[in-house]
Parts: C-alpha cells; structure tokens; sequence
C-alpha cells in the first residue's frame, strides 16, 4: 500500500514537472525547437523532474525483490496509470504524449522480472548493479517509444516539418547563429592578398619595378597601395558590408532548388524526413537517459532499498524430497 502510494506520488511529480518543460512531440520535431530543448536539459525543472522518474523506476526495481512478482507488477502498475489519468486531463502537453504511455506501462513487467532475476544473480554491489541493468534496459524500450511517438506526429507533417527544416538551414537561426560575414571577409582578404603578393613576386613585376618608365612606376605604386589596402581594418568593415549585401539578396527557394538539382540526395531526404526527424528529436532523450536518469536510478535504488521491507521471492522453489514407499524396500 505504501509502495503504490509512493508511485503515485512520484508520477505526479515527475509528470507535473514534465509539462513544465513544453517538450510537446512538434517541438521536438521541429529544427529549432529540436536544439533549443538541449539548453532545458540543464534546469531545474528538468533535473527535479529526472529526480522522480529516476525514483518511480528505483522504487519498481527494489520492490520487485521485496514480494512476490505478480503482487509487484500490479502494486506498480495500478498507480502509474491512474496518475497518468489525471496528468493527461490536468495537462495538455502530457496528453500529447500518449502513445508513449503504452512503452511506460509496457516496461513495469520487464523492470519487475528483470530487477527480481539480476540481484539474485549478482554477488557484488547486487542492488546498485541490478538497478543500472533495469535502468538501461528500461531506457532502451522508452527510447523506441520515443522515436514511435515523434514518428507517429512526424508522418502526417511530413511536408510542414521539411518545409521548416529548409527554412531553417538556409536563412533561420543556424545560418544566423554563424558569422558568415567575417569568414567570408577571412577567405575573400586572403584570396586578395595572396594574389597581390605572387604578382609581386614574379619577375616580371620586379623587371617593371626597376623600371625608370612614368607608367610602370604608377603601377607599382598601384600594387604597393592595393597590398597595403587589404590589411586595412576600413577595407575588412567593406567586404563584410558586401557580402551582407549579397546575402541579402540572395534568395532560399534559388540555392535549395539548386541544390536539388545537383544533389538528388535531396529528394530522398525530402521523402523521408520523417524518419530523420524522429530520431533527431529522440537524441535529446537518450543524452539524458544515458548520462542522467541511468545513474540516478542506480543510486536511489540502494536508498530505497534501505526503505522498502520485504523479502524476494526465490528464483527456484525448492521442491521437497521424495519420499520411499511405504515400507521401504522389499528385499
């Protein structure tokens, strides 16, 4: 009874915490929104909402050990889906998540069996091992019900979410988050000045340089100021004003129809992009499974451990010896 009311407890908590985040499957799914939801995984709320759902799956391992299995699967289970009940209705952004509540639901039994098989097995540190062993496993299945989730909103958006994809690679936040002018500057000053500088060098400059001519003169004294005016912090603020200026009038739907024509890899990307953006958005839940919810799910098992009393049914009943007949054996 407790057990269940502590699962409760921790799924509200993890769930409220949640949807507190907004990672609703589009924004997942979406370019922008995809890199934006790596920079929550460093708040608060994210952590506090990792610390309960590390506690929900703590608290299933340790109490598969501590009854029988079949009591455990309904003790974790009845709970986690009445609170998810009421997460879907109190919450919208939890609702949009509810295929993903079929995978949650669906790992209770596999934590129990599992959970109840590796500490028996495990001599050394049994709790803490087998609680990191049900944490990756679990991990694993949540991890395709991610990607099942992302591709089941992903497949009708397929042309929306390409649409955005273009957008944002070429003119949106990742092209701006680069300082394209000042590399374009580098490359073009460089060219420049590296062009100046063999004609400098070649013989017949030097021949013209020696000359006594008025307009061979001139000339060098052309060259001298054009290699001086590339270095010229006014000459840098110029080129990066023109290469602003053509950035400007460069237009998306030119470079990626180009592109498509020169690259059919873009077709096939346009076809199956669902596919792709699926497995992005999932990124961000293996990141933090893998270096956040695994560990703490394997250290607060050994404090719930500690908590939750009970005694782990055997793995093998053994059964009691056979009697001899009555009366032994005739002679």
């Amino acid at each position: 009874m407790v057990v269940g009311f502590l699962l409760f407890a921790f799924t509200m908590a993890w769930g409220f915490f949640f949807s507190t985040l907004e990672l609703t499957p589009m924004n997942l799914l979406s370019t922008t929104g995809s890199l934006g939801a790596f920079n929550k995984i460093i708040t608060l709320n994210f952590f506090v909402f990792a610390l309960f759902f590390a506690l929900c799956l703590a608290t299933i391992a340790t109490y598969a050990n501590k009854d029988l299995k079949q009591v455990a699967i309904l003790i974790s289970l009845i709970p986690s889906v009445l609170a998810f009940a009421i997460l879907a209705l109190a919450f919208p952004i939890f609702a949009q998540w509810a295929p993903m509540a079929i995978f949650y639901l669906a790992t209770i039994p596999v934590v129990v069996i599992t959970a109840h098989v590796k500490q028996q097995e495990m001599k050394i540190l049994p709790v803490l091992r087998s609680n990191f062993s049900v944490s990756h496993r679990t991990m694993q299945i949540l991890g395709l019900g991610v990607i099942v989730t992302l591709a089941f909103y992903a497949l009708p958006q397929q042309d929306k979410l390409y649409n955005q994809f273009e957008q944002s690679l070429f003119s949106g936040d990742l092209i701006k988050s680069l300082n394209v002018e000042s590399a374009s500057a580098d490359f073009l000053i460089k060219s420049q000045k590296d062009t100046l500088q063999r004609l400098s060098d070649s013989t017949e400059y030097q021949a013209i340089f020696n000359s006594p001519d008025t307009q061979d003169q001139q000339f060098v004294q052309l060259m001298q100021t054009s290699l001086q005016r590339v270095d010229s912090p006014a000459y840098r603020s110029e080129v990066e004003e023109e290469v602003r200026t053509q950035k400007r009038s460069l237009k998306t739907d030119d470079v990626i129809a180009q592109l498509k024509t020169k690259l059919p890899q873009f077709q096939l990307l346009q076809q199956n992009y669902w596919i792709i953006a699926s497995f992005l958005g999932a990124i961000i839940f293996f990141v933090a499974a893998t270096f956040i919810i695994q560990p703490l799910t394997a250290l607060l098992g050994v404090a719930m451990d500690k908590f939750i009393p009970g005694e782990a049914e055997p793995l093998i009943v053994e059964e009691p010896p056979v009697q001899p007949p009555y009366g032994g054996i005739m002679e």
